[in-house]
């Protein structure tokens, strides 16, 4: 899935939004997008196989996502585990 020039496509784009809407209401953005292409070749391993018909993250992706919301969430609010 990362690796499908659709769904880069629409990640960028609405990351976009979801970047500037972030930025307008002065709310925190966690770029998922990036922390996934962080992983380079090894990003499909977060996401449902190809064959499900699904794009979406496998519990290791979401869980890749919880922990860097947890780090951003931490560093803005000085949260120490």
């Amino acid at each position: 899935p990362p690796n499908s020039e659709e769904v880069s496509f629409w990640a960028d784009s609405v990351g976009n939004i979801w970047k500037q809407t972030a930025q307008k209401y002065n709310l925190l953005f966690v770029n998922n997008d990036s922390v996934f292409k962080s992983k380079g070749d090894s990003q499909n391993d977060y996401f449902e196989p190809h064959g499900r018909g699904s794009e979406h993250c496998s519990d290791k992706g979401y869980k890749l996502m919880a922990e860097s919301i947890a780090v951003i969430i931490s560093r803005n609010y000085n949260i120490n585990n």
